[in-house]
């Protein structure tokens, strides 16, 4: 009989396995499973990295109209085009996406003459 604590959550958990093979088994599937894991985890990251990789491209492509251009960076940072022509953050965005101040409040007055201030 082979005794084994594991750690779950946060809490030790304590038991017995019958048979030292039952305890190889064991460790051989949860080994192969944890390594599967991070594989799968590591593949997901390089996914992620490369799609946010390609969106920070197309941010600032001058194949991109300021409008698309923007609704990039409103994805990508979660937060809507401001209505206010004034506001602070108008040119963190043109800074971003390459477009001029000017160019970013059209796309806030096309916004508004659509009725729709953010996408």
């Amino acid at each position: 009989m082979v005794y084994a604590a594991v750690v779950s959550k946060g809490a030790i958990h304590d038991f017995y396995i019958e048979g030292f093979e039952s305890s190889l088994l064991w460790a051989s599937c949860h080994g192969r499973i944890s390594r599967e894991h991070r594989a799968r985890l590591a593949r997901e990251q390089e996914h992620a990295l490369q799609r946010r990789t390609e969106a920070l491209s197309g941010q600032i492509s001058i194949t991109n109209t300021p409008s698309e251009r923007i609704l990039i960076w409103e994805q990508l940072h979660g937060l809507p085009l401001p209505s206010s022509p004034n506001h602070k953050l108008l040119e963190v965005i043109a800074a971003a996406t390459d477009l001029q101040i000017e160019q970013v409040q059209e796309v806030q007055k096309l916004r508004v003459a659509r009725g729709s201030p953010s996408p």
